[in-house]
């Protein structure tokens, strides 16, 4: 037989509003139209004999015009390169869009893919002997029978499928509920993680997300599937230029000081970054993460700040602030109270009382 190799990815959620992005949402919806031209480019590079797409190529339920144009182009663009587009539908993919039944007369919008589902189950590549199907992940107790294709049982078979459940996703329990098939290579969509399980068989993959989504993400990533002689490698390819990353900054009541320096070395134009302040923080020194946003919003793609310091008041290097003084007594309530705090959400309200208080007693604004 000869060699196969196979892009696979999932959860791209074009359309997808991100609004924890704020004014950039948009700029990332725009970029992930870009990283899907990117997984164009790269399968016509590495010669792959076919895309599977297992879910959520979409992720609103009505993609605007130029967001539908952008999927129809780059199934255009494999299909005149001689490489199939197999889709298999996900939560957050339109019905409307991958049920040809349920579009407006003599319009197929993704016509050029081939669309795996309970009318069409399985699509065969006969000229590579490779078949590609559909399949179910039971829910766990559940019993389940695999029956494989019949023309995947003297050549290769890829399984598709689409994990929808609450949790994590078990990779290893979903391999095993198809160990005896003839199963190459499990792909699965909707978990947002790269995961890749080599030790069983069939050789299980969570190609995660080509375009970070979530804050935590640090990176795109796709898996390259090569067959060859009945043995099964996959790679992991990085793609898409963002990242969402979410990083912990230790403060001390030296280095409080230059928060705005600390965080802005940190900058780069690509990265979206959830910066968590952790640590020790003087009680005269006002930490506004408003205005660190503000102060540095142009260095980043997305910049959040979130102030979990512990404030406080007497230390040996800071010395005591005056006593009998609005300032003094103010900030020793105030850490009192913060100290006490129920919850974190109490906890919150209070240093943003904190906050304001000392930009007032300090002669700024609030």
């Amino acid at each position: 037989m000869v060699d196969v190799t196979v892009l696979h990815f999932a959860n791209l959620r074009l359309g997808a509003s991100f609004p924890s992005l704020g004014l950039r949402g948009r700029d990332h919806r725009l970029q992930l139209v870009a990283t899907l031209g990117g997984l164009a480019d790269l399968a016509v590079a590495e010669q792959v004999n076919a895309v599977l797409i297992t879910g959520d190529l979409f992720g609103c339920s009505v993609p605007a015009p130029a967001t539908g144009k952008s999927a129809q182009a780059f199934i255009a663009k494999l299909r005149d390169s001689g490489i199939p587009v197999i889709l298999l539908q996900g939560a957050r993919d339109p019905r409307s869009l991958f049920d040809p039944r349920h579009q407006p007369p003599g319009q197929d919008f993704l016509g050029a893919a081939t669309i795996l589902n309970a009318d069409q189950p399985i699509f065969t590549l006969k000229d590579v002997d490779l078949t590609f199907q559909r399949v179910t992940l039971p829910a766990l107790g559940e019993s389940h029978a695999f029956a494989p294709a019949a023309a995947a049982t003297a050549g290769r078979l890829i399984g598709a499928a689409y994990f929808s459940g609450s949790g994590s996703l078990d990779l290893q329990a979903a391999a095993a509920r198809f160990a005896g098939s003839p199963m190459s290579y499990l792909g699965i969509g909707g978990s947002i993680t790269f995961e890749l399980l080599e030790d069983q068989s069939p050789l299980a993959c969570s190609p995660g997300v080509p375009e970070p989504l979530e804050w935590g993400q640090e990176e795109g990533n796709v898996a390259l599937v090569r067959i060859s002689d009945g043995a099964v490698r996959v790679t992991r390819a990085h793609t898409g230029t963002k990242s969402l990353a979410k990083r912990d900054l230790p403060l001390t009541i030296g280095t409080a000081r230059d928060v705005l320096s600390l965080v802005a070395s940190q900058a780069h134009e690509d990265l979206g970054l959830e910066v968590v302040l952790t640590g020790q923080c003087p009680g005269d020194v006002l930490i506004d993460p408003a205005v660190i946003e503000m102060e540095l919003a142009q260095d980043f793609f997305n910049l959040r700040v979130v102030d979990h310091t512990e404030l406080v008041i007497d230390t040996s290097d800071q010395g005591d602030l005056p006593k009998g003084t609005v300032l003094g007594n103010f900030v020793r309530v105030m850490d009192e109270r913060i100290r006490n705090a129920g919850d974190d959400e109490q906890r919150i309200h209070e240093r943003e009382a904190y906050r304001l208080g000392m930009g007032l007693l300090q002669g700024g604004s609030a």
